[in-house]
């Protein structure tokens, strides 16, 4: 099993999700307004920044974009 830091995975789905038109964001630390709006990371579109998903465990927005294989996993 390979451990994967957090910033390595992100930089995977943010790649991913550029083709898509989309980014990935990140609450600011601090923010619990945003907490509880948007969860730790959200997707967004490109243009707008209107966001698209919220609540986004990243492992799984990983592993669904196919970026996060099968004998990886995310460390700290």
């Amino acid at each position: 099993m390979t451990t994967l830091t957090t910033n390595v995975v992100e930089a995977r789905v943010r790649r991913a999700l550029r083709h898509k038109g989309q980014v990935l964001r990140k609450t600011r630390p601090g923010r619990t307004w945003a907490k509880v709006d948007f969860g730790d990371y959200f997707t967004a579109d490109h243009r707008t920044g209107d966001p698209d998903r919220r609540h986004i465990d990243l492992a799984d927005l990983a592993r669904e974009l196919r970026v996060l294989h099968p004998h990886e996993r995310i460390g700290k």
